[in-house]
């Protein structure tokens, strides 16, 4: 049993969107062949709400880019994207969702969450390999010290 894990795939991250990523739109199209290949496919979307404490329009006088601390929390702010029931969080037109089996919501929980699920699903299907197709988004290097 093999699974197909897809990732940032939805408006907000293709070339026309609020936080594009490169690569998203010509990854939709390798999604939809990978989809063929794999006996269960999950997707994760983010799905946040218009509120959130990432978005920088929520705290005024705020930019995205700016870093502020929320609940003893550093957080860095964000444009608003993937706003739950927006276009922007919808997945592409073009990929193929009637062969997703699960969809799995990111609503800003955290990435130990959302393996929590994916490990529910691997266990529950006996996978005995995983393929993860989606574009990166952009990562600041770590700086070092020497």
């Amino acid at each position: 049993m093999t699974a197909l894990i897809l990732k940032n795939l939805q408006n907000d991250f293709m070339s026309l969107g609020a936080t594009p990523i490169a690569g998203a739109d010509e990854m939709v199209i390798k999604a939809n062949l990978a989809i063929e290949n794999h006996d269960i496919v999950i997707a994760i979307q983010k799905w946040y709400p218009a509120d959130h404490k990432s978005f920088a329009a929520n705290h005024p006088w705020r930019k995205p880019d700016q870093e502020i601390t929320v609940e003893e929390e550093p957080i860095k702010l964000e444009i608003m994207n993937c706003v739950a029931d927006s276009f922007g969080a919808a997945f592409h037109t073009d990929l193929n969702t009637d062969k997703i089996n699960y969809i799995i919501k990111n609503e800003g929980q955290g990435g130990d969450a959302i393996m929590e699920e994916i490990n529910k699903i691997v266990l529950e299907h006996k996978v005995e390999e995983i393929e993860v197709l989606g574009p990166e988004e952009e990562t600041e290097p770590e700086s070092t010290s020497e």
